[in-house]
């Protein structure tokens, strides 16, 4: 799998789990970064996990997204 695709696998999870759906209600980004983190959804390269995890400490999230 390429770089662009594995940083798109992990984008696409954060967005679907961070957004409102029909569903259900969207979860707070912070506990979505920690399931990532743990690997909890299957297997993201740990590099692009790292650097998603250092970047969202630096740009806010929106606010009242959590």
């Amino acid at each position: 799998m390429n770089s662009f695709s594995k940083i798109i696998a992990v984008a696409d999870v954060l967005h679907a789990m961070t957004s409102e759906r029909a569903y259900r209600k969207k979860q707070s980004p912070f506990k979505v970064l920690e399931m990532v983190f743990h690997d909890d959804f299957g297997k993201f390269d740990i590099a692009v996990v790292k650097t998603l995890l250092s970047a969202s400490l630096i740009i806010p999230w929106e606010a009242g997204s959590n």
